[in-house]
């Protein structure tokens, strides 16, 4: 997003008016996208309209200062500074501070990591590393998500100066040819990636970035760009050819809505644009006043739509998309007019800054290191079984008491524990009741886990041995390879592949008279299940398949925090509700699971939607007592809410096998 001096305009040399018009059809299908993604489906592509403008210009200008002999890494980096830093370290500390007022406490150590890692110019990498999906929920709540960009900026304004000159001092003929392999190897890389799928790494890291900023850096030092006395292409060719750039870049806002080679057309056509538009319809287009004032603000208001956007704080706003529009248009020229323009030709407030940056990090470091929880003294402190009834062994479950996130979701909770051996999955699993062979095996992944506690209860009261062979973290389905990455908090490849086979080995031995299956239904597919509830289907009497109770529109958060997040007291007698989630995948799952039941012989289902859920609001608050752990898994409580529903079946089952 780099800027240029206005000098007088000139076909050939000095201002180039037309990139800064560039640069707002670059900012605002970016801030579109965001607003909403169908508006334009690959908007998010005008942030590599912005990388190759960068790579353009900064080449442009290092290789100019490197042949008048003028050029000084400590100049080029302090005045990268006064570029970059001023407005974005307002932008963190606004941030970091509204952060405090309208963000849930267990999420704000998040916000402080995103800062701490935009300050040191690697937000790309923490991203690559934590947030999943560009276009997933999680990166979606990260208010500084859109400093990746930045920090790819920043990461190739480090090493670019350092290239250029040791080309220009070393090989100077070969400044071009090295330009065009470094842009070509990346761009393999590029598409590497997305034809394997890697688009974590291939989004957010510099290696399969560097292409689009390496054509700015190719542009920048081909002869008819640095000579353009010596360019031969007619005006008529100029206007053609820069127009078919901006029809280019056009059409992949609108064409491409997922990162692909299809982004490799907006790039191209930011170079015909560079290249030729310095003249002609494309020229008069992209000068129009209006869209160069906005190109010039362009870093100011990318910096400041996103927190605008995932910030809870301007429910109004966010009500009306084009009021919000507005809004960060607004706020984008005040932070140009009172922070970028005043500071940028200011050497003598870089000890300013400096302090600024002081004043920001230690704030993120703060919010990053912030405990995060609120008082929840006020609930009955609710039960979850989870990790007892789990036959991950005690060394997988210190895992679990070291992961953040589980901590997060766990916060205020009693969780049992236990202590089997580490290997007891291969030895029947966990198993309760009197000795023999178990009458009821219950097997399936944390939602068959959370059923447990009812289950062992009702089992306890009729003196029944059950098995219970669930694993956090994992899918209960057979249809697996060596090659099988394990699950996080689970199994290594190599221990499922035991854990299957361990398991499907004891009921064949067992013929279980039931086997409770309970299991996230939502994304499951026919083929998933057909090995092993085929093979369930010849060693169980019956199969009793848990439907998952409805989902809350909360993410993967702690329920009791959100509930105190939202000033939600106990209050003894008092049901409290929250709105449904994921209401559409929900309800196909619960179709799903009654077809499986429809296939096969021996299984029945047992609802409990109904137990839960109140028209479009879902129960998570009984008197004092927490029905829900997080967005989808009941807490020992709430489990027991279908007790007398799973009794009944299992009786039922029992007295007619």
């Amino acid at each position: 997003m780099e800027k240029t001096t206005p000098h007088q305009s000139s076909p050939h040399s000095g201002y180039r008016p037309e990139i800064d018009g560039l640069r707002a059809i670059a900012v605002i299908p970016v801030v579109l996208f965001h607003l909403n993604t169908s508006w334009l489906p690959g908007g998010f592509i005008g942030v590599d309209v912005f990388f190759v403008i960068s790579g353009f210009l900064i080449t442009q200008r290092l290789l100019g200062q490197m042949a008048g002999g003028t050029f000084s890494f400590r100049k080029f980096w302090a005045k990268r500074i006064l570029r970059i830093f001023p407005a974005l370290l307002a932008m963190i500390v606004v941030t970091l501070f509204s952060s405090w007022l309208v963000i849930f406490r267990p999420d704000l150590h998040a916000v402080g990591e995103q800062a701490v890692a935009a300050l040191l110019s690697t937000a790309n990498i923490y991203f690559w590393r934590n947030g999943g999906d560009y276009w997933g929920g999680d990166a979606e709540n990260s208010p500084l998500l859109h400093t990746w960009s930045l920090s790819v900026e920043e990461q190739f304004y480090l090493a670019l100066p350092l290239a250029l000159g040791a080309l220009v001092r070393f090989a100077p003929r070969s400044l071009r040819t090295a330009l065009m392999a470094g842009t070509a190897g990346s761009f393999c890389l590029f598409l590497f990636g997305t034809l394997t799928n890697r688009m974590g790494s291939t989004f957010y890291l510099l290696p399969t970035r560097a292409w689009e900023l390496g054509l700015g850096c190719c542009l920048a030092a081909a002869p008819s760009i640095r000579y353009p006395a010596r360019a031969t292409c007619s005006t008529f060719k100029h206007s053609l050819l820069g127009m078919a750039g901006m029809i280019m870049i056009l059409a992949t806002y609108v064409l491409v809505p997922k990162l692909s080679w299809g982004v490799g057309c907006a790039v191209i056509g930011t170079g015909l644009v560079l290249t030729y538009a310095r003249t002609g319809l494309g020229h008069t287009i992209l000068s129009q006043p209006f869209l160069v004032a906005i190109g010039k603000a362009s870093y100011s208001i990318y910096l400041w739509h996103w927190p605008a956007i995932a910030l809870p704080g301007l429910p109004e706003l966010q009500t009306y998309s084009w009021l919000l529009f507005v809004f960060i248009i607004a706020v984008g020229f005040a932070s140009y007019f009172l922070i970028e323009q005043p500071v940028r030709h200011s050497p003598a407030l870089l000890p300013a800054i400096a302090g600024g940056y002081i004043l920001a990090l230690s704030m993120a470091l703060y919010t990053a290191w912030s405990v995060g929880t609120y008082d929840t003294s006020a609930f009955v402190a609710p039960t979850t079984s989870g990790l007892y009834f789990c036959v991950v062994g005690p060394e997988k479950i210190k895992t679990f008491d070291t992961s953040r996130s589980i901590k997060k979701t766990t916060a205020g909770f009693v969780v049992p524990r236990r202590t089997i051996p580490a290997d007891e999955y291969l030895n029947g699993g966990l198993i309760t009741g009197p000795p023999g062979p178990p009458k009821i095996v219950v097997i399936g992944d944390s939602h068959g886990v959370m059923w447990s506690p009812a289950i062992n209860s009702i089992a306890k009261a009729r003196g029944l041995t059950v098995s219970f062979y669930n694993a956090n973290g994992e899918r209960p389905f057979t249809a697996l390879s060596p090659e099988r990455k394990g699950a996080p908090f689970s199994f290594t490849p190599q221990e499922r592949i035991a854990f299957d086979a361990a398991r499907l080995e004891w009921i064949s031995r067992w013929k279980p008279d039931i086997v409770i299956f309970g299991c996230k239904w939502i994304g499951v597919e026919e083929s998933d299940t057909a090995e092993l509830m085929g093979f369930l289907e010849k060693n169980a009497g019956h199969v009793l398949l848990m439907e998952d109770p409805p989902e809350l529109a909360i993410g993967n958060k702690n329920t009791m925090q959100w509930l105190c997040f939202q000033n939600i007291s106990p209050q003894q007698g008092v049901r409290r509700y929250l709105p449904a989630g994921n209401v559409d995948d929900y309800q196909q799952g619960r179709i799903f699971v009654r077809k499986l039941a429809q296939k096969y012989r021996n299984c029945t289902v047992v609802p409990t939607c109904d137990l839960y859920a109140k028209e479009a609001d879902v129960l998570v608050l009984d008197g004092e007592r927490m029905v829900y752990i997080d967005d989808d898994h009941v807490t020992d409580y709430g489990a027991e809410l279908a007790a007398s529903r799973l009794a009944q079946a299992i009786d039922d089952r029992l007295s007619n096998p």
